[in-house]
Parts: C-alpha cells; sequence; structure tokens
C-alpha cells in the first residue's frame, strides 16, 4: 500500500511541478484560476501512459479570443545539419477567454478533448477527428465532462 501512496504522491509532485513551470502561458495564472482548476483535474485523471505524454510534449497557452473554445496546434520539426538528427515534436493547446466563461465541468471537458487530438491526430475528415477525440476522452473517463462541453456547443449555436 506504501508503494501505491508513494506513486500517487510522485504523480501529485509532478502535476504540481507541471503547474508551476514555464509550460503555461501567460505565466503566472493563479492557482484558483478556472482554467488551472480544470488542468489539473484532467492531469490527475489522465491514464498515467497519457499523462506522461502531457507532461513530455504539450504546452497550454490561455488567450484572450472569443471565437472558440480551444484548439491544438501540432509543431514538429527536424534540425539539421547535426550528427545526431534532432527532432522537436511539440503540441500548444491554446484554451480562449470563451472557454473559460463556461462551468467547471466543461472546462475539463475542453482540455481532455483537446489532449485528445494529440493522441488521435489529424484525419482527413473534420467531422470524425472531433468524435474520434470526444470518444477517446469518455475512454479515459470524462463522458460528463464532455457532455457538458457538447450541451454548451448546443446552447452556443441557439438549438436549445
Amino acid at each position: 500500500m506504501d508503494d501505491i501512496l508513494s506513486e500517487e504522491n510522485i504523480r501529485t509532485d509532478a502535476i504540481a511541478y507541471y503547474l508551476e513551470a514555464e509550460r503555461i502561458y501567460p505565466p503566472g495564472i493563479p492557482f484558483d484560476h478556472p482554467f488551472i482548476k480544470a488542468l489539473k483535474e484532467v492531469l490527475e485523471r489522465l491514464p498515467d501512459d497519457i499523462y506522461y505524454i502531457v507532461e513530455d510534449k504539450i504546452w497550454f497557452t490561455v488567450e484572450d479570443i472569443e471565437t472558440m473554445y480551444g484548439i491544438n496546434v501540432p509543431f514538429k520539426q527536424t534540425c539539421l545539419p547535426s550528427e545526431e538528427r534532432i527532432e522537436i515534436d511539440i503540441v500548444n493547446i491554446i484554451i480562449f477567454s470563451e472557454c473559460l466563461r463556461l462551468e467547471h465541468k466543461a472546462i475539463v471537458g475542453v482540455i481532455s478533448h483537446e489532449i485528445a487530438h494529440t493522441i488521435v491526430g489529424y484525419p482527413k475528415d473534420p467531422l470524425s477527428v472531433e468524435r474520434l477525440t470526444d470518444e477517446l476522452a469518455i475512454k479515459w473517463g470524462f463522458k460528463a465532462e464532455i457532455d457538458a462541453k457538447e450541451a454548451t456547443k448546443v446552447k452556443r449555436q441557439g438549438y436549445s
């Protein structure tokens, strides 16, 4: 049982470090900010293998733009010339201020959805990629949050 507790403590410490590191822009977002609260919850609940991908290659930006909730921006580049091939492979997930007006559960849904884009990639059919990312986030245990995200989209588009 002590081993399980120590693994949980390691993850908790790693999440605290991630939230304090320069992986979130702008720096200095307070811990009681809706985005930080939602991101912390997502990081705590993600499966270990997905959490390590986030920890390794995902950065977040919070922008004051009101046109959408979020976007996943992959960046991959090979640096040459060198003796060894160096590849930079990071993802910047941008969360817009429009998202931060949502209820906590829906913000968690948006963040988990955007992280799922990193795993699913970008098939040619945009509707199928959105469905696949939601399905993956639901598989990770974020069904209620994805439902909350989708409900806000319906309201926003005037379908409620």
